[in-house]
This record gives structure tokens, sequence and C-alpha cells, in this order.
């Protein structure tokens, strides 16, 4: 699972920065900046929360990570 390029596309999706989902989840920039390259991975709780924010279920945020990693990102 590729959860840092997950957000990424996310973040492109719903035309948000790492700014703005930082601010929409209270945490530092720098955090979601961790998240994005892959340095730390958000506990579970935080997922959801992320999935939230940007208006999606968990799952489908995980999954877009998945389908880019086996090249089926238009799935």
């Amino acid at each position: 699972m590729n959860l840092g390029k997950s957000i990424k596309m996310a973040l492109v999706m719903r035309g948000m920065s790492q700014q703005d989902l930082a601010h929409e989840l209270e945490v530092n920039r720098a955090t979601v900046q961790n998240w994005c390259a892959n340095n730390t991975e958000p506990k579970q709780g935080m997922v959801n929360k992320i999935a939230k924010a940007l208006t999606m279920t968990t799952s489908y945020l995980i999954s877009l990570g998945e389908n880019y990693d086996t090249g089926n990102a238009n799935t």
C-alpha cells in the first residue's frame, strides 16, 4: 500500500493543498508533507479523518495508491 501516494492523488482530485488538509485536520503542514512523502504513516484513526476531510471513504482513499501502483489508476 502506498498511502502517501493515495493522499497526494486525493489532494489533487479535490483541488486541495497540503496546507488545506493540515488546517482541516488541525495538524502541522509538515505532518501532511511527511505522510505524502511516505516518511511517516498516519494512524488508522487519522486515516479515517483524512478520508472524511477529502470527502471519500477510507477504502477509496487507500485504493487510489494501490491502483496507481498496479497501473490501474483509472479503475
